[in-house]
């Protein structure tokens, strides 16, 4: 009787384990789909101690439901028109989304735009010479600005939600890690405080400034100068 009940409970802990299995092979499948099928538009604020990044990640042919690029899925994208895109794309990007501080907009400057493709884990950036299809690629926009004051709160105002999913994942890593946020049309704001050590947060020690143009008189008594000549003289 002992032994059945053991061996009840070891086929009952294999099955649940099975179970439990399964699940967890579920769920490094949808990850790994999620990955490799990314959202067409998504954004992230990386907030180091001295500089503010603001990156737009999204498709070509989600970009257009704001502005016509005048491409369509199976458009091709050779060099010179990837190229031709990138200062269209920032300067339209450059008043989008706006970050502030106590009311105050950071002034943002573009600092790089790739044009990438996803693969089984991550981004990857096309080769310069390759052509791709619109339908694709991604492309990653980054924005930056000083960090002034750590301690202040961010507050981002994400004006660019899809009509057809309405809700943007927009992340924040600072040096605690990062976080996720869904942002949608109800609730398109998002008031942030970047998570940083004490020592981060305090300024480095600035270099001794040498001031060649303040010299000093340097006293030299006479019994001094008296010597120096008589052993000059002698």
């Amino acid at each position: 009787m002992v032994l059945s009940r053991q061996l009840l409970s070891l086929t009952l802990y294999s099955l649940i384990g099975s179970i439990a299995l399964g699940q967890n092979d579920r769920s490094t499948e949808e990850a790994a789909e999620a990955t490799s099928n990314p959202a067409p538009v998504s954004g992230a604020l990386d907030l180091d101690s001295w500089q503010i990044e603001k990156e737009f990640l999204f498709t070509p042919i989600a970009l257009q439901q704001w502005y016509d690029l005048g491409l369509q899925s199976d458009s091709d994208l050779p060099p010179e028109r990837r190229a031709s895109l990138k200062p269209i794309i920032g300067k339209f990007l450059a008043s989008r989304c706006r970050v502030s501080i106590r009311d105050q907009p950071v002034a943002f400057t573009l600092d790089r735009i790739h044009f990438i493709q996803p693969d089984a884990s991550e981004f990857s950036p096309i080769d310069p010479d390759d052509t791709v299809l619109a339908g694709e690629t991604w492309i990653s926009v980054v924005f930056a600005a000083p960090h002034s004051d750590p301690r202040q709160a961010l507050q981002l105002e994400w004006d660019l939600i899809p009509e057809t999913d309405g809700s943007v994942t927009v992340k924040v890593a600072d040096p605690e890690g990062t976080r996720i946020f869904e942002l949608n049309r109800l609730n398109p704001a998002l008031n942030i405080r970047g998570r940083f050590r004490p020592e981060e947060r305090a300024p480095p020690t600035p270099a001794p400034s040498v001031n060649q143009g303040n010299s000093q008189k340097i006293a030299v008594p006479y019994l001094t100068i008296t010597l120096l000549l008589a052993g000059i003289l002698v």
